[in-house]
């Protein structure tokens, strides 16, 4: 049976969430939103698929990490809310990909939220399929003073989805302003610290041992109780990957093999809207605030999002001191700070033998021309290919003949004609140009590309936005200039996306007497990575 883990030791039913009714409630500060945020990470983890009704903007950070579409009207949206909610809703299930609707801007969210549930209602009338529906402040929008005599869209899922395979999961900081329907159908749920005496009263519905009620008051950050699992004790949620910013029909876990873009592509068609190709997406420079501060400018920038902190790097270094048989024996540590590297982060399509398909891939590339690779094993770097980046510039012919190349590996100058769409005569131009420029080889018979396999990476780094200073970043960077050398390095391959972002390493000083040593560690591994940036740090 699939499980989803939500802390040490405690697991959930992956069916029961799907297509159960469940609820997370706690006062403000209690870690109501950050359960629910854990809960939506370990659902994207298992390719299952759900809405979640954000109104605070606090999910689309899940997007750092996992294919989701956000709605909203944020010109950086996915998609905005004049979309077809049936197309979406639709693809949303069919491809297990997860909608972060997001109403946090808009004065009238409760007629938004209606209107797609209500599409949702109709649709799993039809599919029965399960799908998860996770509400944000449930006591706006399934009150328990209605407005209306006609039930509540929320109101309906609770007590009618289950045989559609709708599964329920709605949070509130006030359980007394809930409607009492939705409530009393909830059969399993996880309660943090409550202080205000008129909710744990409207929780009584739910939680009916009186010791734990008793325990509401006193309960940490982050840490719960439950009701309906089966399980006695206080469960102390995990941490998040993501850094915050909440008759049944069988259960069955299948993705269609798709693309995420295609999947946006799709139910922007079904509206009759169609994408033009961008080859490269480029980030807007950094936002920069309060210049004139004395420590430097203070800019807005997106940050690799790595499990260490300084206090771990403090600690190996430590430990790096304290080895017998190594070179900073008998040093001191002198200091430990923390320091950014400007890269791009890039997404590329690389081509397939047959053309139709493309494999995802992911690089970045340091200001000062180093290629990063993370693995297993953690951070690799290795020096650009030497090409006259100044110089070079791939035409469009010559782009397309790369591109229909690359997933060949080499080709004999017919074959590239064909697939080019070329004559031999103009295909045999541009490989020879390319052969000069170093972008090709040729061994008489078949040209070939230079191997790209150990420049990039399979699985998406995640990122989050921060406030760093200036005087912490060393070395600058030109988004333009590294895009075009990076389309130089992949060649054959179309860069998707191209952002920058910041990197940060561990900076630690040692000495011994008068004498002083410098490391510069990786945020993956450790490794010490001095040596390729010793002329800027």
């Amino acid at each position: 049976m699939l499980k989803i883990n939500i802390g040490e030791g405690f697991d959930l039913s992956a069916q029961i969430v799907m297509t159960g009714r469940g609820c997370v409630i706690g006062q403000s500060g209690s870690g109501k939103s950050y359960l629910v945020g854990v809960i939506s990470e370990e659902l994207c983890k298992n390719n299952l698929p759900f809405v979640i009704i954000d109104t605070e903007g606090e999910y689309r950070n899940l997007k750092s990490r996992f294919d989701a579409i956000w709605v909203s009207s944020d010109k950086a949206a996915d998609l905005n809310f004049e979309i077809n909610y049936s197309s979406l809703l639709k693809k949303s299930i069919d491809d297990s990909i997860p909608i972060i609707f997001d109403v946090s801007d808009e004065s009238d969210s409760f007629s938004l939220v209606s209107k797609i549930l209500n599409k949702l209602y109709e649709l799993e009338t039809e599919i029965h399929k399960p799908y998860l529906v996770i509400v944000e402040e449930a006591d706006k929008f399934a009150p328990q003073i209605v407005r209306s005599r006609e039930m509540n869209i929320i109101e309906e899922l609770s007590v009618r989805g289950r045989k559609r395979g709708i599964g329920l999961l709605i949070a509130t900081q006030r359980p007394a302003n809930v409607s009492k329907n939705v409530l009393s159908q909830c059969s399993y749920g996880f309660i943090g610290r409550m202080t205000i005496q008129n909710d744990i009263n409207a929780i009584d519905i739910l939680l009916e041992d009186e010791e734990n009620k008793k325990i509401l008051t006193r309960l940490n950050v982050g840490e719960f109780v439950s009701f309906g699992l089966g399980f006695n004790g206080i469960i102390k949620v995990k941490e998040r990957e993501i850094r915050h910013m909440g008759e049944t029909p069988p259960l069955s876990v299948q993705r269609k093999i798709s693309s995420f873009d295609e999947i946006i592509n799709d139910i922007r068609k079904s509206e009759g809207i169609v994408q033009k190709e961008v080859k490269s997406i480029e980030a807007a420079e950094p936002k920069r605030v309060n210049p004139e501060s004395e420590k430097g400018d203070i800019i807005e920038a997106q940050i690799l999002d790595t499990k260490y902190l300084i206090d771990d790097a403090r600690k190996f270094a430590e430990s790096k001191v304290k080895g017998i048989a190594n070179l900073l024996h008998k040093y001191d540590i002198e200091a430990i700070k923390k320091i950014y590297v400007p890269a791009i982060y890039l997404k590329l399509h690389i081509p397939t033998k047959d053309n139709s398909t493309v494999k995802e891939g992911y690089s970045l590339i340091t200001f000062n021309d180093y290629i990063i690779k993370i693995g297993r094993g953690g951070m690799e770097m290795e020096k650009m290919p030497k090409f006259d980046y100044k110089k070079l510039v791939l035409s469009g012919p010559e782009s397309s003949l790369l591109y229909n190349l690359r997933g060949y590996k080499k080709a004999n100058l017919k074959k590239i004609s064909t697939l080019s769409g070329l004559d031999e005569k103009e295909s045999k131009h541009l490989l020879n140009h390319l052969v000069e420029e170093g972008l090709l080889e040729f061994d008489a018979k078949y040209y070939s590309l230079s191997s790209i396999e150990d420049l990039y990476f399979y699985v998406p780094l995640s990122f989050n936005s921060s406030f760093i200073s200036s005087n912490d970043i060393i070395g600058s960077i030109k988004l333009s200039e590294l895009s075009k050398k990076a389309g130089l390095v992949f060649a054959g391959c179309k860069i998707e996306k191209s952002n920058i972002i910041y990197m940060p390493f561990f900076e630690a000083t040692f000495r011994r007497k008068n004498k002083l040593k410098t490391i510069l560690m990786d945020p993956i591994s450790f490794k010490d990575k001095y040596n390729e940036f010793k002329n800027f740090v």
